[in-house]
Parts: structure tokens; C-alpha cells; sequence
């Protein structure tokens, strides 16, 4: 909600009562995702005329050395191009499982 002054114009009170009517339809038409957003963790940009959704586990992936991001056939990358640093910690650095015995 807007706070309007005792000296605001007919043009601003017009624009603010818009304002509070977009931001209201914004909330009731986009609400049920924001809030699906929400739970999966995702971050949620909110503008006027839409939103913004992103999954931060993005900021987990990067190029892979092996290949230079080109993927292909690369083993260490599944032909992907990038691995993700979360899940390959657990991995050692030639693609095996750490202490599987297999080095």
C-alpha cells in the first residue's frame, strides 16, 4: 500500500490506486507459484508485470577442465560440458567414487 500526503495531487492518487490494482492482480495470478517457488528453494524476483524464478543450485556448476566445457565424449563430464561442484565433491578427480577401491 502507498502512502499519499495531504497535498497529493488527483494524477497521483489515480496512479497510486493503479499501482496498489496491478500489484494486487500481480499477487493473486502469480501467488500459487511464488509459493511453489518458495519451497523448492528457488529465489523469486518480483517485478511489475512478472516475475523472475532461479534455481540457485546453478551456481553450483561450472565448465568441466577435462573438455573445456565442449562436452562431446568426455567421461569426466557425461558429454555434458559442466559439471556440478556439488555432487562431484563427493567424486575424486578421475571420476571414481572416493575409497571405492578403485583408483
Amino acid at each position: 500500500m502507498f502512502l499519499l500526503g495531504r497535498h497529493s495531487s488527483p494524477w497521483m492518487i489515480l496512479r497510486e490506486r493503479i499501482m496498489t490494482c496491478i500489484q494486487a492482480l500481480s499477487e493473486a495470478a502469480f501467488g500459487e507459484v511464488d509459493e511453489f517457488a518458495r519451497v523448492q528453494g528457488w529465489q523469486v524476483r518480483k517485478r511489475l508485470w512478472g516475475r523472475t524464478y532461479r534455481d540457485p543450485r546453478f551456481d553450483s556448476l561450472m565448465a568441466c577442465a577435462a573438455c573445456s566445457g565442449t562436452g562431446g565424449e568426455c567421461r569426466n563430464c557425461g558429454g555434458s560440458g559442466r559439471i556440478g561442484l556439488l555432487k562431484d565433491r563427493a567424486r575424486g578427480c578421475d571420476g571414481t567414487s572416493e575409497g571405492d577401491g578403485s583408483s
